[in-house]
């Protein structure tokens, strides 16, 4: 399959790409840009490995030849 595809958000119908996680773990650099207190739990989840954290996709981000980046506003690291 491709490691590419164009398509929608479920809610908004927004045009989205999405790329497989071989060609994420492979990027020369991959940074993640969180910002929201709904997302808070979340991020907690995946760095703490807690609750839910392996049904979040970020989780699975591991890159081989590169550093990983988070990039958190104040509301998205509150419970950190």
């Amino acid at each position: 399959g491709s490691p590419c595809v164009v398509s929608n958000h479920p809610d908004t119908a927004q045009s989205r790409i999405s790329i497989t996680g071989g060609v994420i773990n492979n990027a020369k650099r991959v940074s993640f840009i969180v910002s929201g207190k709904e997302k808070a739990t979340i991020i907690r989840e995946i760095f703490f490995k807690e609750g839910r954290h392996m049904e979040y996709p970020a989780f699975y981000v591991n890159p081989a030849m590169s550093d990983l980046e988070w990039y958190l506003d104040q509301d998205a690291a509150r419970l950190l």
